[in-house]
């Protein structure tokens, strides 16, 4: 069976001064079929907003090198020339819901001029009905069409934001922390959002966050990302219920730690800096089980049954 997405061998490397930042590093995903969600866990730094910005292909100006492959739907995307991938698949087909969400807007023009925008460049119809349609869908007004950014709240943008994401119908919907800057109340009323429109829509997501329990209620399938490297992936169940890389299994502990009112934890130490990754695994330097081969060779990702693979010598 062909999957609905699949990434192979992914790299994005920026370069700074001398020095080259793996901020991607050979990373491989995928989702089994349309409609099922793919979630990136990870702490700040470890590369997820890269890897969201690489699969859309949106590169900033120091790239070192950008290569690998990505097939939707069975077609593959990284071959196509950048004019092609930009006209036929971002936007139409692979949509983005950015983390700072207010930063996303025009704050000079109104709601519908910025819905105008997004059908026009694209080609695709505007009216009125439509983009009113679409702010009913995720929960605002019609009336919110005439107001611009700025006289709306935080919770409003965000739903504004996934609006135009979805407007033109895509396939794929990449949403980087979509609630990272919302209150507890509103972080609920958009993760059940996202929730519905994933189901309404078919609609698959590439959900990238720091936040284990709400990427656990939309996606079917986790991706532990550390250093750049996928560590860690499986369906849901299986990774969080037997986590198998001791990095995973930090990430777990800290969320239960609060979950259950016992004494906060944490991890100890920091993520190594990108553009100086040591020769071994990543995580060894953090890591109470780590060997003499852990600190030599970094491991590769292997299958521990049903789909559930990790990267570590010390499962």
């Amino acid at each position: 069976m062909e999957e609905f997405l699949k990434i192979e061998d992914l790299k994005l490397f920026y370069r700074t001064g001398n020095n080259i930042v793996k901020a991607v590093n050979g990373v491989s995903l995928e989702i089994e079929r349309a409609g099922q969600a793919l979630a990136l866990i990870g702490e700040s730094g470890c590369g997820k907003s890269s890897l969201g910005l690489a699969l859309l292909r949106l590169l900033p100006s120091n790239v070192a090198d950008f290569s690998g492959k990505m097939w939707l739907d069975s077609q593959e995307l990284f071959s196509l020339k950048n004019s092609v991938f930009r006209q036929q698949f971002r936007w139409k087909k692979i949509a983005w819901v950015p983390q700072n969400t207010k930063g996303a807007l025009d704050p000079r023009y109104k709601i519908e001029a910025q819905f105008r925008e997004v059908f026009k460049t694209h080609g695709v119809k505007f009216t009125k009905e439509e983009m009113q349609r679409l702010l009913w869908t995720v929960g605002l007004s019609p009336e919110k069409g005439k107001a611009i950014p700025d006289r709306l709240s935080g919770g409003e943008i965000q739903r504004v934001c996934i609006a135009l994401a979805i407007a033109l119908k895509p396939a794929l919907v990449i949403l980087d922390e979509p609630t990272s800057a919302l209150d507890p109340s509103l972080k609920g009323q958009i993760i059940s959002l996202l929730g519905g429109l994933k189901g309404a829509y078919s609609s698959s997501y590439v959900f990238i966050t720091h936040d284990i329990n709400q990427a656990s209620s939309i996606c079917e399938w986790f991706a532990v990302l550390y250093a750049g490297q996928i560590v860690e992936r499986g369906r849901r169940e299986d990774v969080l219920r037997l986590p198998l890389h001791p990095y995973t299994q930090k990430l777990l502990d800290c969320v239960d730690s609060f979950a259950l009112a016992r004494e906060p934890k944490y991890i100890s130490g920091e993520p190594p800096a990108l553009r100086e990754l040591p020769d071994g695994c990543s995580f060894a330097p953090r890591c109470e089980k780590a060997g003499p081969e852990c600190k030599e060779k970094a491991p590769g990702l292997e299958d521990k049954g049903g789909g559930h693979l990790v990267a570590c010598y010390r499962m």
